[in-house]
């Protein structure tokens, strides 16, 4: 498994969505928690995001979301 800093986050919202997407499924999420790609795509964009990106080859397996602010890191989504 590699990890890595994603530079442009946007470029990973297809990612993003897809194990989203498993989770909203797999846990039944509704409503305003299930998320729309547009709200992910607006939030991806905000100065400040920071994906880390897990994969094995060129296969996706894990995105973390994380804003900085100040000096820190805050969990995103």
């Amino acid at each position: 498994m590699d990890i890595e800093v994603c530079t442009d986050p946007v470029a990973h919202l297809d990612d993003w969505c897809r194990l989203y997407g498993e989770l909203v499924m797999r846990k039944n999420i509704t409503g305003i928690c299930a998320f729309s790609r547009s709200a992910f795509e607006q939030q991806l964009v905000i100065p400040g995001t920071v994906l880390f990106r897990a994969s094995e080859g060129e296969q996706t397996i894990a995105l973390d979301w994380w804003y900085v602010q100040g000096e820190g890191l805050h969990r995103g989504i």
